[in-house]
Formats: C-alpha cells, structure tokens, sequence
C-alpha cells in the first residue's frame, strides 16, 4: 500500500513540474504567438490534467483499501485547480497587456513616422532655405548689376537727369547735368538755375502735392537755350519723397518747327499762287484738296471731297472713267508716276478738260496708300490745241493741194517738154545733121562747128527727156511703183559714184499702195536720193526695204559727211529749201512717219514707215 502511494506520490510531483513547465511554456507562448491562443492552450491543459486527478483520487477512493486521505493529490488537485484560476484571472491581464504594449509599438511606429517626416521636413526646409540664401545672393548681385547698369545708362543718356528733395537740393544728378550746370552738391535748384531765391513757379511742390506728373518748357536765362522738362513723384530708399525730373534741350527742335512753320507758311502761300490744285488721293478714289481752288473748277465746295461725300470718279465723264482707271493701273506698274487728262462735268453741267499729275505711295506691304499730286484746268488750252487742229487739217489739205498741184504741174510741164521742146530739139538737131552732110568734107569751114552742135543738141534733147521723166515719171503710171524705185535706184548709180548695196525687194510694193499715193512714195525716194547724191559727198549707199504689222519701212543710210539736223530745222528756210519739210509732209500725207538721224562726219539715215493701204 505504501509503493503504491509512493509511486502515486511521484507520479503527481511529475504531472506538478510538467504543469509548471506547462504554464512556463503557456507564458512564452502568450509573448510569442499571442494571448488568445496561449490561454486557449493552457487552458485546455491543466483541464485535463485536472480531471485526470480528480480520476485518480476516485480510484485510489474505489480500491477498498482503508481510507486516508491522499494530501498529495489534493495537494496536486489543489495546486492544478490554483493554477486554473491563476490562468483564468492572469488572462485578461495579460490581455490588457498585450494591448498596452501592441498600442505602445503602434505609438511608437508613428512617433518614428513622425519624427522621420519632421527630419526630412527639416532637411527640405533648410535645402530651401540654402536654395533661397543663394537666390538672394544672385538677386543681390542681380540688382547690384542692374543698379550699375542704371548709372551707367543714366550717365550716358544726353539728356538731363537728376532727383530733387522738398527743400530745393539736388540728390543726384547725372553727367549731362553736370556738364550744363556743374556739380550740384549742397546747392539749391534755384541757385544752379541762375536765382537767388526759389522760382515763383516751381513745379516741385505741385507735383509731391498732386502726385501727377508735369510738363514744361523752360528758356535758360541769359541765353538762347530752350529745354523741356518732365516731373514724376518719386520715393527715396527710405521712402522720402523726391521729384525726379528728366530735361532735354529742344533748342534745335524748336528751331526746326519755327523753320517747319514757316516752310508751311510758305508751302500755303505758294499753293494758293500757282495755278493748280494740290490734291492728296486714295485708291477708292476719295480725294483731299489743300485751297479751295477746286471750288471754282467744279463748282462744289470742298468740304464736299474732304468729308467723302463727292468722290473724284463722280465729276469724272462716264465715257473718260475707264481711261483714267487704265492710266492709274499702268503707274501701278512702273514706279506710281501717271499724267492723264480727262473731262469733269461741273457742278452746272459744264464740261471742263482737266490734266492730273500724280505720283502713288505704297504702305510697307506693298499696298497703295495714298496718291499726291497738281490738278491743272487745261479747257482753254484744249481748246487751242482744237483750233490748231482743225488749222493743221486745214493746212494739211492745202498742202495735198499744192502737191496734187504741183504734181499736175510738173505733168503739164513735162508733157509740154517732150511734146514742144523735145520736138523742136528734135526738129532742130534733124535740121543740123542735114546740114552736116552738106557741108561734107574735113575742109569745110562748118564741118566742126556743126559736129559740135550736133553733140550739144543731143545732150540737151537727153537732158530734157530726163527733165520730163524726172517731172512726171512715166515708169510709173506705165509699170508701176516697183519698176519706178528699180529705176530711181539704176540712175542714181549712173549719174553719182557711189556704192549702192540693196537689202530686202520691192516686190509687192504695187498693190501695197493704191495708186493716187504711188507718186508721194516715189517723191519720198526722188527727193532723198537727191539730197544724198548732190549734198552727202558719200561713196556708199544702202537702202532696205522691209515689211511687217501693216507696213513698209525704207531705210536709206549713207556715209558722207552729214549734218546738224536740228540747226538745220531751225535755220531760216530760204537756206534750207523746202525738201525736208516736203518730205515730212508727204509722209503725213500717207499717214506714216519720217525720221532723219545725222550727225556732222558720220553720215546721214533716213528711215520712212509707212502704212499699207492697198491689196498686199
């Protein structure tokens, strides 16, 4: 019985320590893992080592051995049950610990989170402030730069600066103040400008007053010299108030105006003398007049064109409008110049010719921007030019007359040459030879006075065939006009040495021209062969002939010894002769042109254009 209680004995000491090993492990557990689950574990332990005790004991009870009562184990079951309750109060304890310390590490990550953020706070707000300490440096050197710069510039500017306090002393004052003035330190404005006492009119005081700046015009006393100056309100570092003034001389600007007003005085004076109307245009034909002049050529006011009411294409002649037009869309192309003269109806119906001088004034892109010039009333002159027209026609048809005259006259005294003195020539040398062979025989006192007279009469009989058909060209009317230039051009070789060289053909030149203008082309090429044959002195000779647009150009270029073309047109006519003029006038006559080119030593050109008329 003792063995057993015995070994009951130490079974129970070992369930004690195992229990206390148990509960040292529960507590490790709890730190480690958690308090739920360590309670849990600890819990369900000592229950069941509890019961197992309480097993025990009943059988120890159960056996029938003598009763005693087994202290070990109510010791054992009293320190399981101690332990239980032990585990069960130091639970929430130990869970209000676990609580503590979890919110303790969790206080503890946010002090670290916030103490980290509160470093790098502090980092980033002493980068910005180094960062600003820098930029403050490079500002201070900035403005350091700038302020140099400032003097600089006020020191080189030509005009006066300089800075002035309530009491009349001068802070600053630049360079060109220095040269005008002189240093100015500890003095009074009034005394650098020339006065004992402070000006009547200082503007200082209106200008700290009003805090609005001012102007004004200054003469410096004892002299000539004009300024204008200009006063701000201005601050003083430490905020005093100043007035800062900037003064230019204008002496030469004023000069300029006094020169510019009485230039326009000038301009106003001549404007209103001459005999024109100065006008400034615009491309939508708005036009501005500088007198009123343009009231008595119009009849309308000139507030009329000034303000736009009346444009310039409104007086203009409906049939003349297009023409103008071409004539300014024309300069547009050459450099803006144009002259034109068109009609205007006046303001009472009356028709008046006017001439416009204009130049046009582009803007920088190209674009018209307005158009200057004189508009000159020329009807009386028109009306001269009509009456010298109508003169000119009249005179032009008296000249076709006496050339168609003259050209019958030359027929009638050709005709009369040939039938009457070329006959009597004829009958007269007839009569010589028959009296020639009379007086037959070396020895006859006669034989060489008549051969002799046989040789005049025929010279003259030639010459006055030659007389004839120069006077009245037979070839013409016979052949035509190309077969009578051939033969000008055959006997002008023959009677004159020189050189002829033809370009080009006269073929055609029979239907080109109808046949009452045929002896005009012909007299054209007569009389120039003349004058080049009896007066140049030339040794060569070349006509061309050539065609195209509608007409015929001759041109006829010799190498004698020329002449002064003008001197020659204005020399008096009874040195000259009337061939030029005759030539310039049959030219008209065909409605073409003759132009002679000659100078002194180098040769005389003639070139005639004339239009085709005919069948060509």
């Amino acid at each position: 019985m003792s063995a057993q209680i015995a070994l009951s004995a130490v079974l129970q000491g070992t369930a004690a320590l195992l229990q206390l090993t148990a509960a040292v492990l529960a507590l490790r557990l709890i730190r480690v893992t958690g308090w739920m689950l360590s309670w849990l574990v600890i819990s369900g332990a000592l229950c069941v080592m509890t019961v197992r005790r309480a097993y025990s004991l009943w059988l120890l009870l159960a056996a029938g051995d003598p009763p005693h009562i087994p202290f070990d184990e109510i010791i054992a079951l009293a320190v399981s049950l101690l332990m239980l309750l032990g585990v069960i109060t130091i639970s929430p304890f130990l869970q209000a610990l676990k609580e503590s310390e979890q919110k303790l590490r969790k206080t503890g990550r946010v002090l670290v989170s916030q103490v980290a953020a509160s470093t790098a706070q502090l980092r980033n707000t002493k980068e910005q402030l180094e960062t600003e300490l820098q930029e403050r440096r490079r500002a201070e050197a900035a403005l350091a730069g700038e302020h140099q710069r400032l003097y600089s510039l006020l020191e080189a500017l030509p005009a006066m600066v300089y800075t002035k306090a309530p009491d009349y002393t001068i802070r600053f004052a630049n360079r060109r103040f220095r040269e005008d003035w002189g240093d100015p330190e500890g003095r009074h404005c009034y005394e650098i400008f020339n006065s004992n006492d402070v000006c009547q009119k200082c503007v200082s005081l209106k200008v700290l007053e009003t805090g609005a700046p001012l102007r004004e015009e200054w003469v410096r006393p004892y002299g000539e010299r004009v300024y204008e100056f200009f006063h701000y309100p201005f601050k003083d570092l430490d905020g005093s108030p100043l007035v800062l003034s900037l003064g230019i001389d204008i002496t030469a600007r004023k000069r300029m105006e006094e020169a510019l007003r009485c230039s326009e005085e000038k301009y106003r004076l001549l404007v209103n003398q001459i005999p024109a109307m100065v006008f400034k245009g615009y491309a939508d034909w708005s036009v501005e007049f500088f007198d009123n002049k343009i009231e008595k050529l119009t009849g309308y006011s000139k507030e009329d064109f000034d303000s736009r009411r009346l444009k310039w294409c409104d007086v203009i002649l409906p049939e003349d409008l297009d023409y103008a037009a071409k004539v300014f869309r024309n300069a547009l192309k050459t450099d803006g110049a144009y002259v034109r003269e068109h009609r205007i109806r006046r303001k009472d119906g009356e028709i008046r010719w006017v001439q416009c001088w204009g130049q046009i004034f582009f803007d920088s892109q190209g674009k018209v921007d307005y158009v200057s010039g004189v508009t000159f009333d020329v009807t009386e002159r028109k009306q001269l030019e009509e009456i010298l027209r109508q003169s000119e026609a009249g005179l032009r048809r008296l000249a076709s007359q006496l050339l168609t005259a003259q050209e019958e006259e030359r027929k009638r005294i050709a005709r009369e040459l040939h039938d009457e003195l070329g006959q009597s020539l004829m009958i007269m040398k007839m009569k010589a030879r028959a009296i020639q062979r009379k007086a037959t025989g070396e020895d006859h006192p006669l034989a060489t006075d008549l051969k002799e007279m046989d040789a005049i009469l025929s010279e003259v009989v030639e010459n006055v065939r030659r007389i004839s058909r120069d006077l009245s060209p037979y070839i013409l009317a016979d052949l035509g006009l190309e077969a009578a230039l051939q033969r000008l051009l055959e006997e002008f070789s023959k009677h004159y040495p020189v050189k002829l060289e033809l370009r080009g053909e006269f073929a055609g030149l029979n239907q080109a021209f109808p046949e009452a203008e045929q002896i005009h082309v012909y007299r054209l090429f007569q009389e120039s062969l003349s004058n080049i044959g009896k007066h140049s002195g030339a040794t060569g000779l070349k006509v061309a002939v050539s065609r195209g647009d509608g007409k015929v150009s001759f041109l006829l270029e010799d190498n004698g010894r020329g002449f002064d073309v003008a001197a020659s047109q204005y020399s008096p006519a009874r040195s000259k002769g009337i061939g030029l003029a005759t030539l310039a006038e049959r030219a008209r006559l065909l409605g073409g042109s003759l132009a002679i080119a000659s100078e002194p030593g180098k040769g005389t050109k003639i070139e005639m254009v004339l239009p085709l008329r005919g069948k060509s």
